[in-house]
């Protein structure tokens, strides 16, 4: 619009009132709520309030009224209490100066009503919205979503933002397709009455950096319902950039998080339902934090290796049973006395638990635990994975990617990818319990362990990442299998016999559809679903010819080894790669309901 000098058609009213405008000077526009009730809060709308004089005033039928906020195009106030009803004149004293009256009505009889209802797309994640209204009085809240290719959904309690009872509203609408039409009712009701109004979302096209995703087997009866979470990382030539994301059956990405830039590895959510994952800036890994987000994209926490007076984060953070969070910390000292008279900078991993707060609860360190002369690879020893960090000549001796916690006894599990161990240990007294792995024969160090060996046919895991432990006592894990002679990956399940001190293997995938094996030289994971099925992520599969990162997804049942559900990240540019660590199957992106 542009804006001229009047001519002389204009009339010296119009002109005045254009120039109070243009100069922003003092002016009432319009009284909401209008009719309200006595004692009942007003919001008085203008211009050039200002900031608040001590004898700036709101006058309602000529006599001042308790002003609860004051801003230059907004002013709150509270009506008399015992003011009768009818309708009176108000004003707003600025200074010396007062805008004209405007009626306002006064009334016991005003219906419930909504008004406001707006749907604004979330900022950090166009796959979701954020529905506002409000309502006369204090209201429930409901918002149903339709996108018309199923059935229409309606958003949980646990969605819903803004305290209820209340007459401010915000709702969250999580999971959304991209370029999909939805249709979003807002309903609300007093108890009595209901009120409710529609609107039109269509969320915008996906970046094109978006991984592409490929569903090839989909059993919706035998899949295990929910969306799959998991983080997957673009690589070209040297540039490492992660993000999060969630995908349901169709392989349809519906949630997603981008953290601007660096590397994202494991990725699991919360018992609140808000998610926790470990960023690192780059390969260089020169710095890296733990975030914690809610299910908007919002920081809820991040925590530095400066807080807890660490070096680095290393592979993996978990959540306690008492709320707090455990990682791994590499830590370098320098050892000597190996083969040569060598003197070595060695890398271990220490143990740390944290709180929320940021504060070491506690710490333990596994050149406390384990033979630092135990080098089952002297090619994995000497992987340069520290060398930005503490230097070119520093050797990765443990390279743990997981620790769980076993509830049982406070104990701990950890998985050490170069020792080809995994290994159960009590954090106080540093005593290993059990190990599953092999006693070197050139190294005494370990031959008092108490290894659990191998019965019956099967293998020992080899580079192995990710074991859980499951209900009845077995563990599960992913085995990469890099050690073998002809190297595959896998997952694969022990039985833990500890009456006799062995394992069994009592299970083990190895996709038959791939000839060669698939095999993931590093990451991965396999978990055991509630329905009985295994989730298995193939994280970081590395083609040699041409060279090329991408990922595999499978999941599987135990009983026969059926693949009921099968997606593919595979970029057709070779130089475009993708890699990641774990998976999860969610029920939901909406976080589950407080238990009372």
């Amino acid at each position: 619009m542009k804006i001229g000098l009047p001519d002389s058609r204009w009339s010296p009213l119009l002109i005045a009132l254009t120039l109070a405008i243009l100069s922003g000077c003092l002016q009432l526009d319009y009284i909401q709520y209008d009719p309200a009730l006595p004692g009942e809060e007003i919001r008085i709308i203008g211009n050039g309030f200002g900031d608040r004089e001590p004898a700036d005033q709101v006058l309602y039928d000529g006599e001042p009224i308790e002003i609860v906020s004051w801003a230059n195009t907004e002013i709150t106030a509270l009506l008399p209490a015992e003011k009768p009803e009818g309708i009176y004149p108000v004003q707003v004293v600025h200074q010396t100066e007062a805008t004209r009256s405007i009626l306002h009505t006064i009334s016991s009889d005003i219906p419930f009503g909504m008004s406001g209802f707006t749907v604004t797309a979330n900022a950090n994640n166009i796959l979701s919205a954020i529905v506002t209204f409000e309502t006369r009085f204090p209201a429930w809240p409901s918002v149903e979503v339709d996108e018309g290719v199923s059935d229409a959904w309606t958003v949980p309690a646990t969605g819903i933002l803004t305290p209820s009872p209340g007459t401010f509203h915000q709702v969250a609408v999580i999971g959304l397709h991209a370029e999909v039409p939805c249709t979003i009712t807002a309903t609300a009701t007093d108890g009595e009455t209901i009120v409710r109004e529609s609107g039109v979302f269509m969320p915008e096209p996906l970046p094109g950096t978006f991984p592409p995703i490929e569903i090839t087997v989909k059993n919706s009866e035998e899949m295990e319902p929910g969306l799959t979470l998991f983080a997957a990382n673009r690589v070209t030539g040297l540039l490492e950039e992660g993000a999060i994301y969630a995908v349901d059956a169709q392989g349809e990405i519906v949630w997603y998080h981008d953290p601007g830039g660096g590397v994202i590895l494991p990725v699991t959510r919360l018992e609140d339902g808000n998610f926790i994952y470990l960023w690192e800036d780059s390969i260089l890994r020169l710095d890296s934090a733990i975030v914690e987000i809610d299910i908007l994209g919002n920081m809820v926490n991040r925590w530095t290796p400066e807080d807890l007076g660490v070096d680095a984060f290393h592979h993996d953070v978990i959540e306690l049973p008492n709320g707090n969070l455990m990682t791994l910390s590499p830590e370098m000292r320098g050892i000597s006395g190996y083969p040569g008279h060598n003197t070595y900078n060695v890398v271990g991993d220490m143990i740390v638990e944290f709180d929320r707060d940021g504060r070491t609860v506690d710490r333990f360190s596994l050149f406390d635990v384990l033979d630092p002369y135990r080098i089952p690879s002297r090619e994995s020893f000497d992987y340069p994975y520290w060398s930005f960090l503490y230097g070119s000549t520093v050797k990765d001796w443990t390279h743990s990617n997981a620790v769980v916690f076993d509830p049982a006894d406070g104990a701990v599990i950890v998985s050490c990818r170069h020792q080809d161990l995994v290994f159960k240990v009590d954090r106080a007294s540093g005593e290993l319990l059990w190990v599953i792995g092999e006693d070197l024969p050139d190294t005494a160090g370990d031959d008092a362990w108490p290894f659990l060996p191998l019965a019956g046919e099967g293998l020992l895991p080899s580079h192995q990442h990710a074991p859980m432990l499951l209900p009845d006592g077995n563990l599960i894990l992913y085995d990469n299998g890099n050690t073998r002679l002809e190297p595959f990956s896998r997952a694969v399940e022990y039985a833990l016999d500890f009456n006799v001190m062995q394992i069994a293997q009592a299970w083990e995938w190895i996709d038959p559809d791939y000839e060669p094996p698939l095999y993931a030289y590093f990451l991965g994971d396999a978990d055991l679903l509630p329905g009985g099925t295994v989730l298995v992520a193939d994280a970081g599969i590395k083609n040699e010819s041409p060279i090329q990162l991408w990922m595999h997804f499978v999941e599987v049942t135990q009983r026969d080894n059926e693949k009921v559900w099968e997606m593919t990240i595979r970029d057709s540019n070779a130089y475009i790669g993708f890699s990641g660590y774990n998976a999860q199957r969610i029920g939901s992106l909406y976080p589950p309901a407080k238990q009372d």
